[in-house]
C-alpha cells in the first residue's frame, strides 16, 4: 500500500498533465510549480507519519 501512495504521489508530481500553454501565475510562481511543491510536502510528511507508525509499532513488539 505504501508503494502505491508514493507511485501515486509521483505522478501527481510530475507535471505532464498541465496544458503546456498554461500561464497562469500564483505569487509570481506557475501554479504547476506550486502544485509540485505542495505534492513534494505531501510526500515528506507521509515518509514522516510511516517512519513514525512504524517505529512505534516496533517499540511495542519488544
Amino acid at each position: 500500500m505504501v508503494v502505491l501512495i508514493y507511485l501515486l504521489l509521483l505522478l501527481l508530481a510530475v507535471p505532464w498533465y498541465w496544458p503546456a500553454d498554461d500561464s497562469r501565475q500564483l505569487a509570481g510562481f506557475p501554479l504547476w510549480v506550486l502544485m509540485t511543491l505542495f505534492i513534494a510536502f505531501c510526500a515528506s510528511v507521509f515518509t514522516a507519519w510511516n517512519l513514525m507508525t512504524s517505529s512505534a509499532e516496533e517499540e511495542t513488539e519488544n
